[in-house]
Order: structure tokens, then sequence, then C-alpha cells
């Protein structure tokens, strides 16, 4: 009884483990739903604050 008390623990810490590693991977990734630094990205871009252009160092670097 103890064993089996010991191993549903461990298995679900691994679940618990994979689900927050899932998650950051979520969080990284754009295609994968919701990423927060895309989306300030994008809103950057849709105040023209950055130029895609110049890899977001504005327009400075333009002659």
């Amino acid at each position: 009884m103890i064993k089996i008390r010991i191993l549903m623990s461990v298995l679900l810490f691994m679940a618990i483990c994979l689900a927050a590693g899932l998650a950051e991977i979520d969080k990284r990734i754009p295609g994968i739903g919701f990423n927060r630094n895309f989306a300030i990205y994008k809103r950057m871009l849709e105040k023209r604050l950055i130029d895609p252009m110049t890899f977001g160092y504005g327009f400075s670097n333009l002659k």
C-alpha cells in the first residue's frame, strides 16, 4: 500500500513538471497559443514604434 502511494506521488509530481514545461514551451513559441512578447512586438509594429526592416532598432539607421 505504501509503495503504491509513493508511486502515485512520483507520477503526480512528474505530471505537474510536464505540465509546467509544456506551459513554458507554449509561452515561447508564437504558433502555439498566446505569446506575450509577440503580442507586445505586434502592438509596437502597429503603433510604428519599431521598424521591422531595421530589426527593431527604430528608424535611426535608415539613410
